[in-house]
C-alpha cells in the first residue's frame, strides 16, 4: 500500500520525528550559534546566506550541483526534483513529482547530465519501510528550461528487499551505483543498465545498535568511498574494488560526532559533514587525518552538501536543508538550499 497526500505526509513526519528525536524547533532557520559554539572545537563562524526558501513543510533531502551551476535538489516531504539556478537569485523550477514512491533522497550524477535518484517508502510507527525502494534516472541532456517536462525521468529498477535507500553513490571504474540502507544498516550495488542488485558491503561498520546505520555515501575517485554512520558517530573511508566490496581498512576520520548526515568531501580529502542534534544543528569541518572536527557555522536541519562546481562558485559549499522543526505535525518551517563561503577553510 502506498500512502498519499496527507496520510503520507504524516507516516513521513513521524518516522523523521524519531529520527531526529530530542531535537528542537528553530525558529530562525540557522540553529543556535552559541549552543554549536560550547559543544564543538569551533573557530569564527561563516556566514550563510538563502538560495532559496521553500513552501513550510517542505524537506529537503538532497542536491548535486551541474556542470553550469545550477542545482538539482530533492524533496524528502513529497517526491518533487527541484531545479534552481544560484546566479539568478534562486530561480526555481519543479522539474518533476513522481506519482509512484513517498519521499525522494539521494542523488548523484554519472555521466555529464545524467543523474540518478534513489526514493523510499516510510512506516513510521516500527521505523520500518513499506513497499519498493527506487531508483531513477534523471536525463538532462537535452533540457529546456522553458519546458520543464524536457527533463526525462524513468524508473530504472526496484529495491523490494531494501527497507529504506538513503545515500547514493557512484563507481567510475564499474559504472555501478552504490546506496546506503540507513535502516538496514548496509549499502546496495546496482547496475543501471541491466538493474542487477548486490550487497557488497554489511558489517559492523555500516550496521548501528540502534536504528540508524550508514547514511551519507560517496565514491571520490575511482576507489575511495566515504561513509557516515548515524548511530556510531563516524565518518570513514575504506578502499572498494570495481564491484563496491571493501578491500582496505577502514579508516575513521572522527568517530565522536553527533548524528553525521550527508557530506561533501573536497579535493584533499577533508570532510564538510552535516550534523544534527538537539540545538545543535550544523555544519562541521572533519579533517582527513583526524584531527578535532570544528564547527564551520549552525544551519538549522542541514541533511547535505555539495561544492560548487564553476569558477564563480568552486568554494562554496552549497547545503540543503529541512528547516530544524523536527515535531511530526504540524511542520512550521520550511527546507532551504543555502549557500556558505568555504575559502578560508580551504586556505587554512
Amino acid at each position: 500500500m502506498k500512502a498519499t497526500g496527507n496520510a503520507r505526509l504524516a507516516l513521513l513526519l513521524l518516522i523523521q520525528f524519531t529520527y531526529w528525536a530530542h531535537c528542537a524547533p528553530v525558529k530562525d532557520g540557522f540553529g543556535d550559534q552559541n549552543s554549536l559554539q560550547k559543544r564543538f572545537n569551533t573557530t569564527a563562524p561563516l556566514p550563510v546566506e538563502v538560495v532559496h526558501d521553500f513552501p513550510t513543510g517542505t524537506w529537503i533531502e538532497n542536491l548535486a550541483i551541474r556542470g553550469n551551476g545550477q542545482i538539482i535538489a530533492t524533496d524528502n516531504s513529497e517526491p518533487n526534483i527541484y531545479l534552481l539556478d544560484p546566479f539568478r537569485g534562486g530561480a526555481t523550477v519543479l522539474l518533476a513529482t513522481l506519482n509512484d514512491t513517498g519521499s525522494l533522497l539521494g542523488i548523484v550524477e554519472a555521466q555529464p547530465d545524467i543523474f540518478y535518484i534513489c526514493s523510499a517508502n516510510y512506516s513510521s510507527p516500527k521505523l520500518q519501510g513499506y513497499g519498493d525502494n527506487n531508483i531513477y534516472r534523471l536525463d538532462m541532456t537535452e533540457f529546456n528550461p522553458r519546458e520543464p517536462s524536457s527533463a526525462k525521468v524513468v524508473k530504472i529498477t526496484s529495491l523490494p528487499d531494501a527497507i529504506a535507500l538513503d545515500g547514493l553513490t557512484y563507481i567510475p571504474q564499474s559504472n555501478l551505483l552504490l546506496t546506503s540502507d540507513f535502516l538496514a544498516g548496509i549499502v546496495w550495488s546496482i547496475n543501471p543498465h541491466t538493474g542487477e542488485i548486490a550487497v557488497p558491503i554489511n558489517n559492523t561498520y555500516t550496521r548501528s545498535p540502534g536504528a540508524f546505520g550508514v547514511n551519507g555515501i560517496h565514491v571520490k575517485g575511482n576507489d575511495t568511498l566515504y561513509f557516515t554512520n548515524s548511530g556510531q558517530g563516524t565518518v570513514a573511508r575504506v578502499q572498494i574494488n570495481a564491484q563496491g566490496e571493501a578491500v582496505g581498512n577502514y579508516t575513521f576520520l572522527t568517530s565522536t560526532l553527533p548524528n553525521p548526515d550527508d557530506f561533501a568531501v573536497d579535493e584533499g580529502g577533508d570532510a564538510y559533514v552535516a550534523s544534527f542534534t538537539e540545538d545543535d544543528d550544523g555544519i562541521v569541518f572533519v579533517p582527513r587525518e583526524g584531527a578535532p572536527y570544528s564547527l564551520l557555522v549552525s544551519v538549522a536541519g542541514p541533511t547535505a552538501c555539495a561544492f560548487g562546481r564553476t569558477e564563480r562558485d568552486k568554494q562554496v559549499l552549497y547545503v540543503s536543508t529541512s528547516g530544524g522543526d523536527y515535531a511530526p505535525s504540524p511542520r512550521t518551517v520550511s527546507g532551504k538550499i543555502v549557500k556558505i563561503d568555504v575559502e578560508r577553510v580551504a586556505r587554512r
